[in-house]
C-alpha cells in the first residue's frame, strides 16, 4: 500500500480529533461562516446613449475566508481574515468591466462586435491641483503651468486670461517668450480631453488665479545652454514700469558677482538686452538674472528674475560658403558673376553679424567689409573695387557684436574664387548664307554667350545698335539693305544697362545678298486655271515683306503692277475673258517696292471654264461658268437683268420639277383614299373633285401661258434686250 494512501487515512481521523476537542471545549462557539455566493444580472447599454440593444449577463461573487480559533486574555475567539472575493460573469465572458470616466460603445449587435470601453467627455474629471497656486503672487516668468493628471484624458486644453490657449499632452505646459506681462494679475483654467486634437473636452476646472512678479523674463542664453558664444548677448522681455535693469552674472558655485552692470536709457529709451565681451571663459558655467529697478540709476532693485544657467563657447564653426559655387577641388572651373548676383553664405542665429573679404589674383586685400545678413550684392563694391573679366577669392567669418568689430578671427571659412564678368564674346558669325557666303535678309548676328553676361552691346555699320539681352541680334529691311557692306561687333556687360561692359569682340565684316525671284508658279507655266481656281501663287522668298505683279491677256496689259503682302494673287475671275494670259512676279523689301529682287516670268496660263450648262441652280449670276443658252454672262456679278433669267428658272422649276412631284403625290394619295374606300360612292366624288380642280388648275397655266406667248408673237414683240424669257422649255 502507498504511502501517501496510508498517510491520508491517519490526518483525517487526527483532524476530526482535534476538531471535535475543540468544539467539545465550547470556547469559539459555533464556527463563522468561511464561504458564501452572490449572484445577480447585469445590464448594459449598447451603443452610443444607451439608445440600442442592451447587454444582459448573469454574474456571480463568489468569497471565502480563512477563521482560526484563538485564545486572547484566557478567552477563546474566532480570528478571522478579511474576505477573499472575485466575480465571474456566465453568458458573456468576453465583456468589459468600463473605468469611471469610460462609457460602453459599439455595434448594436453583440453576437458579432464586441463593444468596448471607451473615454467619454462628461465622465472626465475636473482637473484638479494647480500650480501656479489659486491666488499666489510675485510669480517669476517664464512659468511651468501644472495640474494633477486626470485619468483618461489623452490630453488637455488650457486657457489662460484669455491671452493665450492651446492643448498639450501633458499635464503641464511652459509659457514663455514674453507672452505674460510682469506685474499682471492673470486667471487659468484647464480641461481634460478624450482625444488629442482636444474635440472631446470634459469639464473646465476652477478658475484659479496668480499675480507675475515685477522682475523681467529672461530670454537669452537659454536656460541650461552648453555652447553660449562669446560675446554674450543677454536679453530679456520689457517690463513697462522699469525706469532701468541691473544684471548680475556669477560663476557657477560662487556666491560673489562676477559681472555686475546697470542697464539704462539711451536716448530716452531703455533697452532689454546686452551684449559684450565681459571675460567669460569657454568652457566654464555661468549664472545670470536681471532686476526691474524703480529709478533710472540702477537703484532699488528689489525684483529679481528667475536665475539662468549657461555656459560659454567658442567653438564656432567656420562659415559655409554658398553662392557663387566653388568646388576648390576643381579650381580651374571658376563660375562668372555680374553686378545682379550676391556674395551668399549660410546664415546663423549665433552670430550677429558677418565680415568678408576679397583678395585679388595677387592676394591684396581690396574689401574688408562686414553685413548685418548673410549675403551682399555685388553692386555694392564692384564699380571702385572690382574689375572686368578678372579672378578673385573671398572668404567670410562670423562677429559677435552688430557691426562687425569683435569677429572670430582665427576661424575664417574655406576660401572660393569666383570670376567677373566682360571677357569678349566668341565665334560671332551671321546666318542665314547663300552658296555665294552673302547674308540673306532677314539676317541674324550670333555669337557665344558670354559666363556670367548680364547684357550686351553691339554696334556696327547699320541701326540700331545698343544693349540687349541675350546672344543674337535680328536685323531685317530697312536696318539692312541688299548688296551691302557691313561691320559689327560686341561686348559682356555686367548690368543691365550696359554700363559695365568688358572689351569688343572681334570686328565682324559681311555683305547682304540680292533678294531672291520667285519661283515654282501655280498653275504650273503654261498650265491652266479653271475659273473655280482664282489663285496664282508662288514659293515664298526668303526675307521678302512684299510682292509686285502684273498680268497681260493675249499680249495686252490686264492687270497693271500691283503690290500685295502674301505670296498669292486672287484673280477676279468673272470679270476675266477665257484664254491665254501672261504674268510676272518679282520680290520686295519695302512696301513701296523700291528694294527689289529680279522679276520671275512671264509664266503662261490658259483660263479655262468649268461646269457648263449642265449645271443647275436658281441664281444664275456670279457662278464658274456661262450657260450659253441664256442671254448674259453668268460669270458676272449679279445685276438687275440676271433677275429675269432666275424668274425663269423658278418657272421651270415649279412646272417641270416641283409640279411633277405634287402629281407623283397627289396620285399617290388618291390612290390610298381609294383603296381604303371599299368603293363607297362619297368617296370616289372626293377623288374625282381632286383630279378636276388639279386638271383645271394645270389648264390655267398651260392655257394663259399659250395665249400670252401668242398675243406678243401677232403684235411682234421682239425683246432683244431681255431674251425669249417668257417661253417655257419642255
Amino acid at each position: 500500500m502507498p504511502k501517501v494512501f496510508i498517510f491520508k487515512i491517519l490526518l483525517v481521523p487526527t483532524v476530526l480529533f482535534l476538531a471535535t476537542s475543540v468544539l467539545a471545549a465550547g470556547e469559539c462557539g459555533p464556527r463563522p461562516d468561511e464561504s458564501g455566493v452572490t449572484s445577480w444580472h447585469e445590464y448594459r447599454c449598447q451603443g452610443t446613449g444607451c439608445s440600442g440593444d442592451v447587454l444582459h449577463r448573469e454574474c456571480q461573487e463568489t468569497c471565502t475566508r480563512d477563521c482560526e480559533c484563538v485564545e486572547v486574555d484566557e478567552n477563546w475567539s474566532w480570528d478571522c481574515t478579511d474576505w477573499d472575493c472575485s466575480t465571474t460573469c456566465g453568458e458573456e465572458d468576453t465583456a468589459q468591466n468600463c473605468q469611471s470616466w469610460q462609457i460602453c460603445q459599439g455595434n448594436t449587435s453583440w453576437e458579432n462586435i464586441q463593444p468596448s470601453c471607451q473615454c467619454s467627455a462628461s465622465c472626465l474629471e475636473q482637473p484638479s491641483g494647480s500650480f501656479p497656486e489659486n491666488g499666489v503672487e510675485n510669480v517669476k516668468l517664464p512659468i511651468t503651468f501644472m495640474w494633477n493628471a486626470v485619468n483618461g484624458a489623452q490630453s488637455y486644453h488650457y486657457e489662460i486670461s484669455g491671452i493665450t490657449d492651446g492643448a498639450v499632452d501633458t499635464s503641464y505646459v511652459l509659457i514663455d517668450n514674453c507672452q505674460l506681462q510682469s506685474n499682471e494679475n492673470y486667471e487659468w483654467q484647464v480641461q481634460a480631453c478624450c482625444d488629442s486634437s482636444c474635440i472631446n473636452s470634459g469639464p473646465w476646472s476652477d478658475t484659479w488665479s496668480f499675480n507675475t512678479s515685477l522682475a523681467p523674463e529672461l530670454l537669452l542664453p537659454e536656460n541650461n545652454a552648453t555652447s553660449t558664444s562669446i560675446p554674450t548677448m543677454f536679453d530679456w522681455c520689457d517690463t513697462e514700469e522699469a525706469e532701468s535693469y541691473y544684471l548680475n552674472v556669477y560663476k557657477e558655485g560662487e556666491t560673489e558677482v562676477y559681472f555686475p552692470y546697470p542697464i539704462l536709457k539711451e536716448g530716452g529709451v531703455l533697452p532689454s538686452e546686452f551684449i559684450e565681451d565681459i571675460g567669460f571663459l569657454s568652457g566654464i558655467t555661468y549664472l545670470w538674472e536681471v532686476a526691474t529697478c524703480k529709478n533710472e540709476g540702477g537703484i532699488e532693485c528689489d525684483d529679481w528674475s528667475q536665475k539662468w544657467k549657461f555656459m560659454a563657447s567658442t567653438d564656432f564653426p567656420a562659415p559655409t560658403l554658398i553662392f557663387p559655387v566653388y568646388n576648390p577641388a576643381n579650381p580651374e572651373n571658376i563660375p562668372a558673376v555680374n553686378l545682379l548676383d550676391r556674395l551668399r553664405w549660410e546664415f546663423t542665429e549665433r552670430a550677429f553679424s558677418y565680415r568678408y573679404r576679397i583678395l585679388d589674383k595677387n592676394r591684396e586685400e581690396i574689401i574688408n567689409s562686414s553685413s548685418s545678413v548673410s549675403n551682399v550684392s555685388f553692386d555694392v563694391f564692384w564699380q571702385d573695387n572690382l574689375e572686368l573679366n578678372e579672378t578673385y577669392s573671398w572668404q567670410v567669418e562670423f562677429c559677435w557684436d552688430d557691426k562687425g568689430e569683435n569677429c572670430d578671427e582665427e576661424n575664417w571659412s574655406e576660401e572660393w574664387r569666383f570670376k567677373t564678368t566682360g571677357a569678349p564674346p566668341t565665334n560671332p558669325r551671321e546666318e542665314p548664307i547663300n552658296n555665294e557666303e552673302k547674308v540673306l535678309i532677314p539676317a541674324k548676328l550670333i555669337w557665344d554667350e558670354a559666363p556670367g553676361a548680364a547684357s550686351y552691346y553691339f554696334d556696327g555699320s547699320f541701326e540700331p545698335s545698343g544693349v540687349i539681352n541675350k546672344a543674337e541680334v535680328s536685323l531685317s529691311h530697312p536696318d539692312l539693305v541688299p548688296e551691302t557692306d557691313y561691320w559689327w561687333r560686341v561686348k559682356t556687360c555686367a548690368d543691365k544697362n550696359g554700363e559695365f561692359c568688358g572689351q569688343w569682340s572681334e570686328t565682324k565684316n559681311f555683305t547682304t545678298a540680292k533678294i531672291s525671284t520667285p519661283i515654282n508658279p501655280l498653275p504650273e507655266d503654261g498650265g491652266t486655271l479653271e475659273t473655280i481656281q482664282r489663285y496664282l501663287r508662288w514659293d515664298e522668298v526668303s526675307g521678302a515683306n512684299f510682292y509686285q505683279y502684273k498680268i497681260d491677256y493675249q499680249g495686252e496689259e490686264k492687270i497693271p503692277l500691283t503690290i500685295i503682302s502674301a505670296n498669292y494673287i486672287t484673280l477676279p475671275v468673272r470679270e476675266l475673258d477665257l484664254g491665254d494670259y501672261a504674268w510676272w512676279v518679282q520680290a520686295c523689301l519695302d512696301k513701296e517696292c523700291r528694294e527689289t529682287g529680279e522679276w520671275a516670268g512671264p509664266w503662261q496660263f490658259t483660263l479655262v471654264e468649268v461646269g457648263g450648262a449642265t449645271e443647275k441652280g436658281i441664281v444664275p449670276c456670279d457662278r464658274s461658268y456661262d450657260d450659253p443658252r441664256t442671254p448674259w454672262n453668268e460669270r458676272e456679278s449679279c445685276q438687275i437683268k440676271h433677275v429675269f433669267i432666275m424668274a425663269k428658272n423658278i418657272i421651270d422649276f415649279v412646272l417641270w420639277r416641283l409640279g411633277l412631284i405634287v402629281l407623283a403625290l397627289l396620285t399617290l394619295a388618291t390612290g390610298v383614299v381609294y383603296y381604303f374606300s371599299t368603293g363607297a360612292p362619297q368617296t370616289m366624288v372626293k377623288v374625282k373633285t381632286i383630279w378636276k380642280s388639279a386638271g383645271v388648275g394645270y389648264a390655267i397655266i398651260f392655257v394663259g401661258w399659250i395665249i400670252i406667248n401668242t398675243l406678243l408673237i401677232i403684235l411682234g414683240y421682239q425683246w432683244e434686250t431681255f431674251g425669249d424669257w417668257w417661253q417655257i422649255t419642255f
